[in-house]
This record gives C-alpha cells, structure tokens and sequence, in this order.
C-alpha cells in the first residue's frame, strides 16, 4: 500500500514536471471553448486555398470577438460573406517554430 502511494506520487510529479497540466485540465473541463487562463488568437485567411498567406490578431479575447474580428478582416479584403477565404480561432495557443502556432483548440 506505502508503495502505490509513492508511485502515484512519482506519476503525478512526472506529470507536473514534463506533461502540461493546464492544458489537460482545459481539455476536460472546457473542450470546445476557451479555459479562463487561455488566450485565443485569430487567423484570417483571404485564399482559402493558400493557407500560407495570414492575417491575424493575437489574444483577442473570446472565440466571440475572434469571430467579429475575422468577420471585419473579411470585410476589408472585400470578402463580405467569406466565400473565397477562410478563418480559425485558435485556443491555448503556443508558439513554434517562429510564427507558427500549435493550438489546443481550432474552432471557426
């Protein structure tokens, strides 16, 4: 019994250490919006068919003013009702390799 203790302790230590807790308890209890701590960040597409070329607006808020974000960028591409481009609110994102971003959470 003194042993199990012990290896829970080590498992959720190893969890703490190398896993990411935030983003595990987000999923759980927020899976398809955004955590209190998390930021959400939008991508506006103007070619929906080249993924490549981006505008974007970091931690905008909610997925709600993603969404009125994106709305207005397609608006100024002459894109009212975003037939050729395209859009993603990003939850608990993180940087990678450069302006890359690995997100928790993509929704439209």
């Amino acid at each position: 019994m003194k042993t199990t203790g012990w290896i829970i302790a080590a498992i959720v230590l190893l969890w703490v250490v190398f896993g990411d807790v935030k983003g595990t308890v987000a999923g759980w209890f927020w899976s398809d919006s955004a955590a209190p701590w998390e930021s959400v960040h939008a991508f506006y597409y103007p070619d929906k068919n080249d993924l490549t070329v981006d505008e974007r607006r970091l931690d905008v808020g909610t997925v709600r003013d993603c969404r009125v974000w994106v709305n207005a960028a397609a608006l100024n591409n002459g894109d009212r009702y975003m037939e050729r481009g395209d859009y993603e609110c990003g939850v608990g994102c993180r940087s990678e390799y450069g302006d890359m971003f690995v997100c928790r959470l993509t929704i439209e």
